[in-house]
């Protein structure tokens, strides 16, 4: 005789939550994961900054999936104040293997009027809900 609650347990193991782009999560089964972009942090806040001074931030991107992650692109708006760089170890040459990473360093030079300044980092790739944005904030003071 079948223990329909021994089923429904083992149907519990076998599902996963997994954090969508839009900070949601849905049930899969781990075995048909595939790869999964993980951003850290999830928003760059350079906070306050001031005029015509340079603060570099990093953000981390890790496949925490289950195959392997490929990095189309990486691409930066401008920023509503200031100029800001991009520099990177991550390559679309290069795929991520499950658990690996690879880092994206932004550095800003706050000139402008004083005020806040906004932007965003795009990443386009391989794993739901591609392209994922990380947004960036800091504020010009004087």
């Amino acid at each position: 005789m079948t223990s329909y609650r021994a089923i429904l347990t083992v149907a519990i193991v076998l599902l996963a939550s997994v954090p969508l782009a839009q900070g949601g999560s849905a049930l899969i089964n781990p075995a048909s994961q595939g790869p999964i972009a993980t951003f850290s942090p999830t928003k760059l806040n350079f906070g306050n900054v001031k005029q015509g001074t340079r603060v570099t931030g990093t953000i981390s991107v890790m496949n925490t999936g289950n195959s392997t992650l490929d990095l189309y692109a990486i691409l930066q708006t401008k920023p509503s104040k200031g100029d800001l760089t991009l520099t990177t170890t991550c390559s679309p040459s290069i795929p991520l293997a499950p658990g690996a990473s690879c880092t994206v360093t932004l550095t800003w030079l706050a000139v402008g009027t004083p005020g806040p300044m906004t932007g965003s980092i795009l990443f386009t790739d391989n794993a739901p809900g591609s392209p994922q944005s990380v947004p960036l904030k800091g504020r010009v003071v004087q």
